[in-house]
C-alpha cells in the first residue's frame, strides 16, 4: 500500500468497499444541478454587474439576501443602489428591530419585500425624491411595510423641481455666506456645501440636488 502525508494515521484502502469509477460526463452533469457556489456568485457580481467585495462579501455568503437581491433587480435593474440598500440600510434595521424585540434579525421576518427597494431606487433615480429624502423613506417603509411611491405622495415628499424657487433660495444662501463664496472662489470646492445646506433646509430637503449644485455655481460665477 501506499502511506499518505500523514504517515502516523496509517492509511490504507478499506479492503471491503470497491473502487468507484464515475463517467467524466456524469460528473458534470451532477456539477451542473448544484446551486451557484457563493463564491461563484460572488466572482460574478463583481464581474458582471461591478459591485464591490466589501457588498458582495455581505451579499453571497447569506442565500436569502442574494435571493433578495436578485428578486429586486427583476423588478428594476439598478444592482449598486440595490446592493448597498440591502447590505447596508436594510441589515442596519433589521439589527435595529431585532435589538428592540420587534423582529428577527431574519429578511423573511420584515415587512420589505425587493419590489419596496427596487421601487425606492427607481423613484431617485427619475428624480422623483432625492437620496436624502430616499432615506426617510426607506425607514418608513421598513416600519410599516408601505410602498415607497405611496410614502412619498402620501407626506408630500416628492423632490422640488421649481427653478425659480430654488434660485430665490440661492441668492439667500450667497447673500448670507460671503465666507463660504469667498472660499468657493479660491479653489474650495467644498464650502458650496455651506451654501446647500440652507436652501435644503428651506425645501426640508426636497430640492433638487444637481439643480442646486448648478444654480450655485451660476449665480456664484455670474456675480
Amino acid at each position: 500500500r501506499s502511506k499518505e502525508e500523514a504517515h502516523d494515521y496509517r492509511y490504507f484502502p478499506d479492503p471491503d468497499l470497491m473502487p468507484v469509477q464515475m463517467d467524466p460526463k456524469r460528473i458534470e452533469q451532477l456539477d451542473a444541478q448544484l446551486p451557484e457556489r457563493p463564491l461563484d456568485k460572488q466572482r460574478r457580481y463583481q464581474g458582471d454587474l461591478d459591485l464591490p467585495y466589501t457588498i458582495t462579501s455581505v451579499l453571497c455568503p447569506n442565500l436569502q439576501l442574494s435571493e433578495f437581491f436578485e428578486a429586486a433587480l427583476e423588478v428594476y435593474a439598478a444592482p449598486k443602489a440595490i446592493a448597498n440598500y440591502i447590505a447596508n440600510d436594510l441589515l442596519r434595521e433589521l439589527a435595529d428591530a431585532s435589538a428592540r424585540g420587534a423582529s428577527s434579525h431574519c429578511v423573511s421576518d420584515c415587512k420589505l419585500t425587493p419590489a419596496h427597494i427596487a421601487t425606492l431606487a427607481k423613484i431617485i433615480d427619475t428624480g422623483v425624491i432625492s437620496k436624502q429624502i430616499g432615506k426617510e423613506v426607506f425607514t418608513e417603509m421598513f416600519n410599516t411595510g408601505i410602498m415607497p411611491d405611496v410614502i412619498v405622495k402620501t407626506k408630500g415628499l416628492k423632490q422640488s423641481n421649481d427653478s425659480e424657487e430654488i434660485e430665490s433660495l440661492c441668492r439667500e444662501a450667497i447673500a448670507g455666506n460671503e465666507k463660504a463664496v469667498s472660499e468657493y472662489r479660491a479653489g474650495n470646492l467644498k464650502a458650496l456645501n455651506a451654501l446647500k445646506g440652507p436652501v435644503m433646509k428651506a425645501t426640508k430637503g426636497k430640492a433638487n440636488p444637481a439643480m442646486l449644485d448648478d444654480l450655485l455655481k451660476q449665480l456664484i460665477d455670474k456675480a
